[in-house]
């Protein structure tokens, strides 16, 4: 009870700044859907599963993203404490051993930036993990048989899978610990079996693009919303692993507690001990700020890997000791948990009271309310965003469907990253092309917003023709494109018309819809209840419409059958999860 008041008071005073109404964002964390159904929308038109665990979660904030999004940044230092101290307890530990060794292993998910720098990967794992340990030294006990031995496999099926939709490195490394564990002991191939084939089962039709991309193994969730931090140095020794907001000192502080009470509880313990003790933080350490200067590619960019994986089993090597001790109830009564109660307090004290000073915060929309309305009416527009103020060329394109949960898994910028850069550097540099209101309206962009441009920057985006310009605030300006923008035209012998009302009226044969998307996007049309057909074409995507008439419906397509595949991997695990019927109840014939 003590450590879920401390834990819940400390949460709640670190995110007094968060409270703002605006959704919260930031470092690896990007803006959540709107609403449940966007939710869904994006993970049924998106590849990444983790979508999917994401939009379900989605209840648990009343049906908005939002919600959850600030109940995950808030609450995942509790709960990280409360699994932890699941499993110490499972373990046999006592209770005063157990809740400081859980209060540690969250307080090194506070300070090493998880929650404040918007790490969505090291959020799950820090609260996964040790479910994922536990269920595995379940199954290494389970001595049933008959259908009950699969149950313990089953239950570690099901959280490895919640680690490895966020960090797919976690089933290559689970998969080449399993084939050791039965080259060992080939009485547990069925036990590894049922534990690691749901995974890859259920990552079945992602497998594809992470062959394209195997760089995708080793990020998480959202890797190209990163910004480009600068790679672990030695910084990494006091676990400044991301730009969490909270002092140095407080890193230095924690972890040099850490390591002295590991390094106490290390002598305590055998000799053999040592060298798994030391390689369990040296091999991740050393790796780990290797690692993270390398630059792998991901669909439409690259990104560092990620080390948050890498520091947390750091963490966990650290507390090994301890938890050995513990374990064998010969933990020093007073000065271990001492030491990491005070080391744990730190953290929270430190948290609650700078808050969320890192890239997690609150974060307003800088475009105006009318951009808003375009993005989200039937036109479907996009905005084309250029930022000088920090002395480079910034750039990134806005819709009604990115920056969103999903987006960082391929380019942020959508479709035409190319050529869209193209433009940015041009607007920035103030050599504007003299067409370019009909350039942006081939790519569906209806505004451009700027900030930090000088005079002559500003007065080549006036003079352009068909451009009206207007102050967004003090420091930046928005530039809407004259004429109806809108993301699909209507092309009748080469003459295009703005679908700006969402309605297709009357024609005849040899209409087209002309789409501001690449010719291989997997969009879907309809006009009037009626699927059209794709056209050929070299550089749009194009729907033959001839004498359809009606409502339009364009959207990305959304994969049902993928939904399907997932829904029945989640099934045959919670069936297998299961008790069986009869339990551990037996006839008894001929007793009494």
């Amino acid at each position: 009870m003590v450590l879920v008041v401390v834990f819940a008071l400390a949460s709640i005073a670190a995110g007094r700044t968060l409270f703002s109404g605006d959704p919260v964002s930031g470092g690896g964390l990007l803006l959540p859907p709107g609403s449940l159904a966007a939710a869904w929308q994006a993970y049924l038109t998106g590849d990444a599963p983790w979508l999917g665990f994401a939009a379900a979660a989605s209840v648990l904030g009343l049906g908005q993203p939002s919600w959850l999004t600030l109940l995950a940044v808030l609450m995942t230092p509790l709960f990280a404490a409360l699994s932890a101290l699941a499993l110490l307890r499972w373990l046999g530990i006592s209770t005063g051993g157990a809740v400081s060794i859980a209060a540690a292993w969250a307080g090194a998910a506070i300070l090493l930036g998880l929650v404040t720098a918007g790490d969505i990967t090291g959020m799950v794992l820090v609260v996964a993990v040790p479910w994922l340990v536990r269920s595995l030294l379940a199954v290494a006990h389970d001595d049933a048989s008959g259908a009950e031995r699969l149950r313990a496999p089953a239950v570690a099926a099901w959280w490895l899978l919640v680690v490895c939709v966020v960090w797919p490195a976690a089933l290559l490394l689970a998969t080449g610990g399993g084939i050791a564990w039965v080259v060992i002991n080939r009485r547990r191939l069925v036990d590894v079996l049922f534990a690691v084939v749901p995974s890859w089962a259920f990552l079945g039709p992602w497998l594809p693009t992470l062959a394209v991309h195997p760089g995708r193994f080793l990020t998480g969730a959202d890797p190209l919303a990163w910004p480009d931090f600068p790679p672990a140095s030695w910084a990494m020794l006091a676990g400044r692993i991301l730009p969490s907001g909270l002092p140095a000192w407080a890193n230095v502080a924690f972890f040099a507690v850490l390591a002295l009470v590991s390094l106490a509880c290390l002598a305590r313990l055998e000799g053999k001990l040592w060298l798994g003790v030391l390689i369990g933080v040296a091999a991740p350490l050393i790796l780990g700020t290797v690692v993270s200067r390398v630059l792998v590619p991901v669909d439409g960019g690259s990104a560092r890997i990620l080390l948050s994986p890498w520091a947390l089993a750091v963490v966990a090597a650290l507390l090994l000791p301890v938890i050995f001790l513990a374990k064998e109830d010969a933990l020093p009564r007073w000065g271990v948990p001492i030491a990491l109660g005070a080391a744990a307090a730190l953290a929270l004290g430190v948290w609650g009271v700078i808050g969320f000073n890192g890239p997690v915060r609150p974060t307003p929309s800088v475009l105006p309310g009318y951009v808003g309305e375009v993005f989200t009416s039937t036109r479907d527009t996009r905005a084309l965003l250029v930022d000088l103020s920090g002395g480079e060329v910034r750039w990134n394109v806005a819709d009604a469907r990115r920056p969103r949960w999903g987006t960082g898994e391929s380019s942020l910028t959508g479709s035409f990253s190319e050529e869209f850069a193209g433009l940015a550097y041009s607007v920035a540099s103030a050599t504007v092309p003299e067409n370019l209101a009909d350039v942006l309206r081939s790519y569906g962009v209806s505004h451009v917003w700027v900030r930090g441009f000088d005079a002559e920057q500003r007065a080549a985006l006036n003079n352009a023709s068909g451009l009206v310009g207007s102050s967004a605030d003090d420091e930046s300006m928005v530039w809407s494109v004259g004429s109806l923008v809108s993301h699909a035209q209507l092309d009748m012998d080469g003459t295009l018309t703005p679908v700006s009302e969402g309605v297709i009226g009357p024609g005849g044969k040899g209409r087209t819809l002309v789409v501001a998307e690449p010719p291989d996007a997997a969009w879907s049309a309809s006009v009037g209840g009626t699927a059209l057909k794709r056209a050929e074409n070299s550089d749009r995507l194009v729907f033959t419409v001839d004498e359809a008439e009606g409502a339009l419906r364009l959207e990305p397509t959304p994969n049902y059958g993928r939904l399907v595949w997932h829904l029945a991997c989640l099934a045959a695990i919670a069936l297998f999860a299961a008790p069986t019927m009869g339990g551990a109840t037996v006839a008894r014939r001929g007793q009494e």
